[in-house]
């Protein structure tokens, strides 16, 4: 139970959730309708007492249906704004339960990608997102080529008897069962404001991927970009930090043509010039002796040691470092919260067609 100011308040608010509900105008209208006595209202609506149980609660129960422990103990409109957002968080994970193509440049980050065009750098991958025990999830496979895209694709579906390509019911246990050696990952699904978060993890390997939250009124997430990070230790076929094209159709057009289409293609680490200018000077202290502060005897305060000054170097180096990441890694994250047309239509016009 409540204490009695909280329980007026409730009951106040459930009195205006009730007239909202059953569109009643005023207060006048919801004492003609209950029977309730007007000064009897407006002692509750002054917060000067709770009345007794006969005859406002019976009266009021008798027209809304709700008893007086819930009138007195609970807020009715945050209980529906809350159901509201609550089912509307369903809808909006129901929209993108489905079977993926993904396309991504298959590079490391720190790397570049020098040595490769973007179409020979260009991989593939198929995403499932599934509702399985009442519960969501998700499994990728990457480092596919992409025939072996297109078959695990195709997999998932079947051609009922009139001739209609439908997703399998089972779609997620069949692939599975049937692709069972690959190295799968497995994960969750969560929504935010403005992203789709996707977490996958293989053994050593852990995924994150950001997509643009679909916001069309489509019943399904058509398709979108995505930014995608990867803490992996010595395995190959997902990217350290990367963005990826996904849609809900297989692209069919040439490795050319799809990595032509992708936001930012590759973002290749670089330097940029203040951090470059940082450790080229401090090289240059280094080697001319002037690293460190000076003791009054004009021997560097480290003594001129080695060790010392390599330590010193090494944590500059890593700040440098540090900071490259993280300005490429944010740059790479943004994207996913920005409406990118171009792809989004381009990979939509393979769902119509």
């Amino acid at each position: 139970m409540v204490e009695r100011n909280e329980a007026l308040r409730n009951l106040n608010s459930n009195i205006d959730y009730i007239k909202k509900h059953n569109e009643l105008a005023n207060d006048a209208e919801f004492c003609r309708v209950t029977g309730v006595s007007k000064a009897t209202l407006s002692s509750v609506r002054k917060g000067e007492r709770i009345p007794m149980i006969y005859p406002f609660f019976e009266q009021v129960c008798a027209y809304s249906s709700l008893t007086v422990d819930t009138l007195l103990n609970r807020l009715l409109e945050e209980e529906s704004e809350e159901e509201d957002e609550r089912m509307q968080y369903e809808q909006d994970l129901q929209k993108c339960v489905g079977v993926y193509g993904v396309y991504y440049n298959n590079t490391s980050s720190l790397k570049g990608r020098e040595s490769k065009s973007d179409a020979e750098a260009l991989k593939y991958a198929v995403l499932l997102i599934y509702r399985e025990n009442g519960e969501y999830g998700c499994l990728a496979d990457f480092g596919l080529s992409k025939e072996e895209q297109e078959e695990r694709y195709k997999y998932c579906f079947k051609t009922n008897s009139q001739g209609k390509i439908l997703r399998k019911p089972n779609f997620k246990t069949d692939f599975v069962n049937k692709y069972m050696y690959d190295k799968l990952y497995f994960g969750t699904i969560r929504l935010n404001d403005r992203s789709i978060v996707i977490e996958l993890e293989a053994s050593q390997d852990i995924v994150t991927m950001m997509l643009r939250k679909y916001a069309g009124t489509s019943s399904v997430y058509h398709g979108g970009l995505a930014a995608a990070v990867s803490y992996s230790k010595g395995v190959e076929s997902v990217p350290v930090l990367q963005v990826i094209g996904i849609s809900r159709a297989l692209i069919s057009d040439s490795a050319e043509v799809i990595s032509s289409k992708l936001y930012l293609t590759y973002p290749s680490i670089k330097c940029i010039e203040e951090d470059e200018k940082e450790l080229l000077e401090m090289i240059q202290k280094i080697t001319d002796g002037n690293a460190f502060p000076e003791a009054e005897s004009g021997v560097p305060a480290f003594g001129g040691r080695k060790d010392q000054m390599r330590l010193y170097l090494h944590e500059a180096m890593t700040r440098a470092i540090n900071r490259t990441v993280q300005r490429n890694l944010c740059r790479c994250f943004r994207i996913s919260h920005l409406d990118n047309n171009d792809w989004y239509h381009y990979a939509i016009s393979f769902e119509e067609g």
